[in-house]
């Protein structure tokens, strides 16, 4: 699909306060979106029962 994906897995549980009331993750998100627009994604979900799983994708 012409992007570069990173993907970072780690053991542990989604804590979704944390995602929400972090400063890290935000500014990571609205630098991507002013670097790459709607073509640029972050997303961090619970893959397994104990992994979380951070994956970035930007266009090459």
């Amino acid at each position: 699909d012409g992007n570069h994906v990173l993907e970072v897995a780690n053991s542990g549980y989604l804590n979704s306060a944390v995602i929400t009331a972090g400063f890290g993750l935000s500014s990571t998100q609205n630098r991507l979106q002013l670097l790459f627009g709607n073509k640029a994604r972050l997303a961090i979900r619970q893959q397994e029962k104990e992994v979380v799983l951070c994956s970035v994708s930007i266009p090459v």
